[in-house]
């Protein structure tokens, strides 16, 4: 026997507002609730929306035969999003590529805690972060230079120059070769004779005031770790010269964080020709 009880429904536990997307040939079928409350993107989008009902398939979203599309994104990069944002957090196995397409979907869809979790992530040594490939990661998805901060010490420390076609923009670029070439005109002067380093079975020059041998194998662990220890404030001088709007651009404005050095780009071009 049928009853008129009206039960109350658990205002988290309760999904009403489940909707449709197509991402190239696939279709996605979610509560938009969450999606709203970490995506400023689709706030807006379901916010601002007019509500268009087809007379056969219904409204927008409600059915596979009318679902909400998502042009220029691959069904790839939405469901990685989606293994974000529903799943625990606590079980995110992402490798270092995953992590990387996580800031650029976190940058085109602004999640801002999506884009905070790749940062964490990719600073963990196991990822093994390519120092340019961080420092161009800034300047691609606007994010704080003090993240990239260690990526700077590095590429300003390390005998390996940064290569011309490294992505990084010419200002920046510029700033990071003057500052190694005056840090290595510095430790020059502090070398003595060849040691052989034991990390990489490479022959090295010692340091005279600390007997330790300096390699200058690329990306070798001695290397580095003396690096660290022995200038540390190079990045910290290199973003003295540029001014907070220049490094990371009001996201607001139409313009890209290349956009800054972009005016300097014929000058600088000079000095490679």
């Amino acid at each position: 026997m049928a009853t008129n009880t009206v039960h109350r429904k658990n205002t988290d536990f309760f999904y009403d507002d489940l909707r449709v997307f197509l991402v190239e040939d696939e279709l996605f079928r979610i509560p938009i609730r969450e999606l709203m409350t970490e995506s400023a993107f689709f706030a807006d989008m379901f916010r601002d929306a007019t509500p268009s009902c087809d007379p056969e398939n219904g409204e927008e979203g409600s059915s596979e035969q009318n679902p909400i599309v998502i042009s220029d994104e691959s069904a790839e990069g939405f469901a990685l999003m989606l293994k974000w944002m529903y799943k625990s957090k606590s079980s995110h196995t992402f490798t270092t590529t995953q992590w990387i397409e996580c800031l650029r979907i976190g940058h085109k869809f602004r999640l801002v805690s999506l884009m905070k979790d790749a940062q964490n992530a990719l600073s963990d040594p196991q990822h093994n972060l390519d120092p340019v490939e961080k420092v161009n990661l800034c300047f691609r998805y606007e994010l704080s230079f003090k993240w990239a901060r260690d990526a700077l010490n590095i590429l300003c420390n390390r005998w390996e120059s940064v290569p011309q076609d490294s992505g990084i923009p010419p200002a920046m670029y510029l700033a990071i070769l003057q500052a190694r070439e005056q840090n290595l005109k510095e430790r020059d002067h502090q070398l003595g004779g060849p040691a052989w380093c034991s990390s990489c079975s490479n022959w090295a020059r010692r340091r005279l005031a600390t007997g330790t041998p300096e390699c200058r194998k690329a990306r070798c662990p001695s290397t580095l770790m003396i690096d660290k220890k022995l200038r540390s404030d190079l990045a910290d001088k290199i973003l003295a010269q540029f001014s907070e709007d220049e490094l990371t651009k009001n996201s607001e404005t139409d313009a890209t964080p290349q956009d800054w050095a972009a005016s300097d780009s014929d000058s600088i071009d000079s000095l490679f020709s």
